[in-house]
C-alpha cells in the first residue's frame, strides 16, 4: 500500500478473496481518521464491476473509525485463476464552510489537499465443490478440529513415504547409471564379489569340518593307548613271570 498524504490509517493493509462461480466473497476495511479535522473519502477500483463497496464515500470525524465492506462478485465465466485488482483511496480535510454533500466535487475542487492510499486486492476463484467441502468442515463445530488433524496427520505421513521412495528411485537410477557407464563390468564384479564370498565361506566351512575330524581321530588314539596301558599293567600283576630254571 503506498499513500500520498497521511489523513487516514486503512486496515487490512491488502484484501484477499476466494470466490466461486455463484457465491460472493465480503471483506471489511477499517478507515480511520488520523488527521487534525475531520475529513471526507471517497473509495475508487480498477474493477467497478467486480466490486460493490459500501460506503463508497463519506465523512469520518476526527479519530473516528468507518467500516466500509468490500464485497467480490462471482464470476460464472472464471474458475481456478487468480487476479489482482486495485483500489484507491482518496481524502480531504474539511474546511469552515465547506459543502460536503458532493465528496466527487470536493475532492476535484481540493486536488493540492487530496490524501491519497493505494492498496492491492488479491482473488482466486475456486471450485463449488472444494467451498462446500470447506463449508462441511466448519460445520462440524468442535470435530473440524479432529479431521483436520486427521487430514494433516494423513498428510505428514504420505510425504514420508513419497520422501523415502524418493531417496530408493534416487539411489537406483544412480546404480543403474554406474551400471551403463561401466558397461556392466561393476555388475560382473559384484557378482564375482559375491561368489568368491560364498567360496570363502564354504573353505572355512571344510577346514573346521577337517579340524573337527583331527580332533576325533587323535582322541581315539589316546583312549586306545590308555587302554592298552592299563590292559598291560593288569597283566603283568595277576600272571608275574616264573624264573627260568
Amino acid at each position: 500500500m503506498s499513500s500520498k498524504a497521511k489523513h487516514l490509517n486503512v486496515s487490512p493493509r491488502e484484501l484477499r478473496f476466494e470466490v466461486t462461480s455463484t457465491r460472493p466473497s465480503t471483506q471489511t476495511l477499517t478507515l480511520k481518521n488520523i488527521h487534525s479535522e475531520d475529513v471526507v473519502f471517497k473509495i475508487k477500483t480498477t474493477a467497478p464491476k467486480r466490486y460493490c463497496v459500501r460506503p463508497n464515500s463519506g465523512t469520518i470525524a476526527q479519530g473516528s473509525t468507518v467500516s466500509v465492506e468490500v464485497t467480490l462478485q462471482p464470476d460464472k465465466s472464471s474458475n481456478d485463476k487468480v487476479n489482482v485488482d486495485k483500489f484507491l483511496i482518496q481524502s480531504v480535510p474539511i474546511e469552515a464552510g465547506m459543502d460536503v454533500s458532493d465528496v466527487s466535487k470536493v475532492i476535484s475542487a481540493n486536488k493540492s489537499k487530496v490524501g491519497e492510499l493505494k492498496l492491492k486486492s488479491h482473488f482466486s476463484f475456486i471450485t463449488s465443490s472444494i467451498a462446500e467441502r470447506s463449508k462441511k468442515v466448519s460445520r462440524s463445530g468442535g470435530a473440524s478440529d479432529g479431521t483436520a488433524n486427521a487430514l494433516q496427520k494423513e498428510r505428514n505421513e504420505y510425504r514420508e513415504q513419497l520422501t523415502r521412495l524418493n531417496f530408493e528411485l534416487q539411489k537406483t537410477k544412480a546404480e543403474l547409471e554406474n551400471v551403463r557407464s561401466s558397461g556392466g563390468s561393476e555388475l560382473r564384479n559384484r557378482f564375482n564379489s559375491k561368489t568368491a564370498t560364498a567360496d570363502n565361506v564354504a573353505t572355512v566351512s571344510s577346514s573346521k569340518t577337517s579340524k573337527a575330524s583331527g580332533h576325533s581321530t587323535l582322541f581315539l588314539l589316546l583312549a586306545a593307548t590308555v587302554a592298552f596301558a592299563m590292559g598291560f599293567y593288569t597283566h603283568m600283576h595277576l600272571f608275574p613271570e616264573v624264573d627260568a630254571q
